[in-house]
């Protein structure tokens, strides 16, 4: 829809009122004015952008004309009589879609840094748009659950070779009648929002989730799918094996590891010798290379395993632990990682099967 590349104007009280859809996404966000006379207007987002950024004046005045042309006109009103004016096309506002309110009244209250530490942590492991999978994995499944006796938020992704979990304790009266999935792009919308308040508002409605704030807010079509189960492949790894490691020192030694790796998978063997790390690149025309780092084992039983380097790149990328917990049963099994000081975060990732 052609008319979906332009962005909406119009005036509410003393408010100028922006807002812009893909019929996914929807945003809107609210200015304070001067209202000389009500009305509303669409315009090309990009020449508005372009033409506003670059005007050395903090004020403008814009005034429809005839045929839904406007003027923008911005003049200096300090240090000389310096004067601005232009003339773009717009068109008529009528059949542009307007922006979905919510209605039922209850919401979330969350605060941003825990909203955007939850989307960070599973973000990396939704599956692509593109990827041969179920639509239910190019999002983030987000639940209400109550368990020992406290209510938790939590999001969960995967793309089938990886999974990442968590949950946040929560005290509010907010429920859901079921899971929701919040599509990627959506997600990373809503990052956005997140890093200019401290709390914000969420609210589910029909099939959208609605991010509310005083000035600004988004709605994101959900994905209308049912996540697959996942809780089942967690308790498996209750009470087992760990391998304790430096995480800054696994992290930097697979950013070094990875630049040598020469195949679609970013291959990395670890192998346990007593209470060293081995990890190396499997051998390519291009390059090997070989690192070992000290570990704390408690009785760890594999021998090696071979895995993808990249995806616990980004696992130990968001984590913030000093030390990780790597659980490992055997060759062929899901891996593990915790750590203590990214509470209530878990994720599970497939070796390579050689």
């Amino acid at each position: 829809m052609s008319i979906l590349k332009n962005i909406l104007l119009y005036t509410n009280d003393d408010k100028l009122v922006i807002e812009a859809t893909d019929l996914e996404i929807s945003y809107q966000i609210k200015l304070s004015c001067d209202i000389k006379k009500e009305g509303s207007i669409l315009l090309d987002p990009k020449k508005i952008y372009e033409l506003t950024k670059e005007l050395p004046f903090e004020d403008i005045k814009i005034e429809e004309k005839d045929n839904f042309w406007i003027k923008i006109k911005s003049k200096n009103n300090t240090t000389d009589s310096s004067e601005m004016e232009y003339e773009i096309a717009g068109l008529p506002a009528d059949e542009f879609p307007r922006f979905i309110k919510y209605t039922n009244g209850k919401y979330l209250h969350i605060e941003s840094s825990t909203l955007k530490e939850m989307i960070d942590k599973t973000i990396f492991s939704v599956a692509s748009d593109d990827a041969k999978t179920k639509i239910s994995l190019t999002g983030i499944n987000f639940e209400v659950i109550n368990e020992n006796n406290l209510k938790k938020i939590r999001m969960v992704s995967s793309d089938s070779l990886r999974l990442s979990l968590i949950d946040k304790i929560i005290d509010s009266d907010f429920e859901l009648e079921k899971p929701i999935i919040i599509p990627k792009k959506g997600a990373n919308e809503l990052k956005k929002i997140l890093d200019k308040y401290q709390s914000i508002n969420i609210a589910i409605q029909d099939k959208f989730i609605f991010l509310l704030t005083e000035n600004e807010n988004i709605t994101i079509r959900l994905i209308d799918d049912k996540f697959p189960p996942y809780r089942a492949i967690i308790p498996e790894y209750k009470n087992n094996n760990a391998i304790i490691i430096d995480r800054l020192k696994f992290l930097n030694s697979l950013k070094r590891l990875t630049i040598l790796t020469n195949d679609i998978y970013d291959s990395i063997k670890i192998k346990l010798n007593k209470d060293i790390l081995e990890l190396e690149t499997l051998q390519n025309e291009t390059g090997r290379a070989k690192e070992t780092i000290p570990v704390n084992v408690e009785n760890a039983n594999f021998t090696e395993i071979v895995f993808n380097g990249r995806f616990v790149l980004n696992i130990l990328s968001v984590m913030k632990s000093k030390n990780i917990n790597l659980i490992i049963n055997n060759s062929k099994s899901p891996c593990l990682i915790t750590g203590s000081e990214d509470e209530g975060f878990l994720s599970i990732f497939m070796p390579i099967i050689i």
